[in-house]
């Protein structure tokens, strides 16, 4: 069912050209497509008082909801919510030109019972053009054929509620897990951290205006929720979905930014080392201090009612290099400096490998001592660069790991960790990948591509070679906000092997807008 008078449902009637009011609030704009669709859409403009509207959707039943939007590049969109949602979903149009043309984006699949549409004005161009409604076939309600597994940054989002918009809609994809970053380095500014660096640094030191405002906002998340993460847990698990603690364990520290470890700072001679004595902002686990103060912090995050602990190790890395504590312990093992070797020694791998694996063992337990507590197992999760040879040379050997059982999930980033940061999805080698997991327990997810063009055959690669799903990091803000993108992995869902439908795009040129052409002679050609 298409529903096109979009301003008579929602009790809009002043059309915007004729429009003598300067509330900004709501207008009507009637069109017609190319393809001689006809309709009465809404608009309202990114400044105004425009409030929420209300629409009944005249069917019963499990659908795909899907709506039109006339799209400026990618200064459009649409937050809508099924009536007695607590949340809204946001729509970032993509925009066929920097001009409108109507484009059609899939919102959600529900049941309907009756429930109507409700839609909120995006801080942009704020059209809606239609509203589709597509029955589901009950044969197509099939089990999803992978997982997807969401990483989401502590510190990008405003208020409790936009957390809570971002969440809701990740059901759409099978979402299994749901990795929330409590802190960088080990900065918290989400909770009263007693082990880490509270807050999010000195503003005095704000290199951009943005951390500025991300820090106020912070401040002003925690006077308002001081049990946030409690509360952020609790709504995850509402979603069925996990809630996995993430850490930035490399982002002690950088230059203008404003989260700053004092453990760093203060401690200079924890940090890596290169060969010459340069220090690296990364602090070294072959110090016994370094490797105490982290395990207290993952003791602490593990008192939130988690299912587990992620370590984004993809930027995070090197964990040892040639400081002086692996000098002393090299020494003490083989009677000679590791400065007067070659880097890619043996000797210096095999040690190196001893320190990193030996500290994710005490881990291990730990995690296990708190799934004890609570009868169920706390997975870990190694979020990892592309590469064989790179994560072994920095003491991740990921085969003994798994065997041992020591980590439940490989999350594997296109990182090369070169000077130009390459971290296209093509670097991750899959077979790689498949061997270190094969006949264990552990499971491993490729990052997912940005491209919806490029979405399904990457999956259907990576499924090829054992993985259980994709990777998005950041989804709340890379991927679902593009909805197109969002459709066409909701599609793979249901069939990944489905290789006619994909990308899904639809553009629907107008041949009149406000009563004016736009086929020929359209008004941004006067401009």
């Amino acid at each position: 069912m298409l529903i096109t008078n979009i301003a008579e449902a929602c009790g809009i009637l002043e059309p915007i050209r004729t429009s003598t009011r300067t509330d900004s609030a709501w207008r009507k704009v009637d069109y017609e497509t190319m393809d001689g669709i006809c309709g009465s859409s809404i608009f309202a403009p990114a400044i105004g008082t425009a409030e929420p509207l209300h629409m009944s959707l005249p069917v019963l039943g499990r659908c795909r909801i899907y709506v039109g939007i006339a799209a400026y590049g990618n200064d459009a969109g649409l937050n809508l919510r099924l009536e007695r949602d607590k949340t809204w979903r946001v729509i970032n149009a993509l925009g066929a030109h920097w001009y409108p043309e109507i484009m059609e984006y899939f919102f959600r699949e529900d049941e309907l019972d009756g429930r109507g549409l409700e839609i909120k004005r995006f801080p942009g161009f704020t059209s809606l053009m239609w509203v589709r409604l597509e029955p589901i076939p009950v044969k197509q309600n099939t089990p999803p054929a992978f997982e997807a597994l969401v990483t989401q940054d502590g510190y990008s989002t405003a208020t409790f509620e936009d957390y809570l918009d971002k969440i809701v809609p990740l059901k759409d994809v099978h979402t299994t897990k749901f990795f929330f970053c409590l802190a960088h380095g080990d900065n918290c500014p989400h909770y009263p951290t007693k082990v880490g660096t509270a807050g999010m640094g000195d503003t005095t030191d704000f290199g951009r205006t943005i951390d500025m405002e991300i820090a106020n906002a912070m401040e002003d998340l925690q006077k308002k929720h001081p049990n946030f993460v409690s509360e952020l847990i609790d709504f995850v698990h509402s979603q069925n979905m996990e809630f996995h603690v993430s850490v930035r364990t490399g982002a002690f520290y950088m230059p203008g930014f404003p989260s700053r470890s004092r453990f760093f700072m203060e401690h200079p001679e924890y940090h890596c080392r290169l060969k010459d004595g340069t220090e690296v902002s990364r602090v070294s686990l072959a110090v016994p201090e370094v490797r105490r103060h982290f395990l207290d912090l993952f003791r602490e995050m593990m008192g939130f009612n988690c299912d587990g602990l992620q370590l984004l190790l993809c930027r995070a890395l090197p964990f040892v290099l040639f400081e002086q504590a692996f000098c002393e312990q090299f020494h003490a093992l083989h009677g000679l400096s590791p400065l007067e070797l070659p880097e890619t020694d043996p000797r210096i791998l095999q040690l190196r490998e001893e320190i990193v694996t030996s500290f994710l063992r005490e881990l291990r337990t730990i995690l296990d001592e708190f799934g004890t507590q609570r009868g169920k197992h706390l997975q870990l999760t190694l979020t990892v660069p592309a590469t064989g040879a790179l994560n072994e040379s920095f003491g991740l050997n990921l085969r003994k790991l798994a065997l041992e059982k020591v980590i439940d999930n490989i999350t594997v980033d296109g990182t090369l960790l070169d000077r130009v940061h390459s971290e296209q999805v093509e670097n991750i080698e899959f077979a790689y990948f498949q061997k270190v997991i094969r006949g264990t327990s552990c499971r491993w997810y490729a990052r997912a591509p940005h491209s919806p063009a490029a979405l399904p055959e990457h999956l259907r690669k990576a499924l090829a070679f054992g993985a259980s799903g994709l990777l998005f990091w950041d989804a709340c803000e890379a991927y679902m906000p593009k909805a197109e993108y969002w459709e066409t992995l909701s599609a793979l869902m249901r069939n990944p092997d489905d290789k006619t439908a994909y990308p899904i795009h639809r553009i629907f040129p107008m041949r009149t807008f406000d009563g004016l052409d736009w086929n020929h002679f359209a008004p941004h050609n006067g401009f």
